[in-house]
């Protein structure tokens, strides 16, 4: 048994996913409706990044390199805190340390790198959300288990939603 998982692992190594799913779907044909699946994912992503990037590279042309400076310092803080968003957020609000030191980063940025932030931030969004519906709708099209029916629905309460108030 060793043996066979050191071999799949050293063939899993030599090959990509999709010469291992042609090698394979002799034996296994429903692969290649994953294979299939999984390339127009990976196609979709990455128009849709393609996308985003270039809005993102023309907003950011407009900025100066200390003002691109902090805004790309501000889209990375905020990342991490996934429950707040600095462009929601009052100067009243309660915030940790970070928050607060993401926020008055955020409201010393010229009004057009805010207008970079959140334009960006609700595209990031849009494309979360739509990937999880899809990932949502794939598992419950899938002949399911309970189990798998509980990966639905755990992934419907994945967070997804940064900036939410508190």
């Amino acid at each position: 048994k060793a043996e066979g998982k050191q071999a799949l692992g050293w063939l899993a190594g030599l090959f990509q996913r999709n010469h291992l799913i042609d090698f394979v779907a002799q034996d296994l044909p429903e692969l290649i409706n994953y294979k299939l699946l999984s390339q127009a994912k990976d196609n979709f992503t990455h128009q849709r990044e393609q996308e985003i990037a270039k809005s993102y590279e023309a907003m950011m042309e407009k900025l100066n390199k200390k003002t691109m400076h902090e805004l790309g310092r501000v889209q990375g803080l905020a990342t991490r805190l996934a429950d707040f968003d600095p462009a929601e957020a009052k100067n009243s609000d309660p915030m940790t340390a970070e928050e607060r030191s993401v926020f008055e980063t955020y409201i010393a940025l010229p009004e057009g790198a805010r207008e970079v932030y959140a334009s960006m931030r609700d595209a990031y969004q849009a494309d979360l959300k739509e990937k999880k519906a899809a990932l949502i709708e794939r598992i419950k099209a899938f002949p399911a288990d309970r189990e798998t029916q509980g990966m639905s629905n755990s992934v419907e309460k994945w967070p997804g939603n940064q900036g939410k108030q508190r």
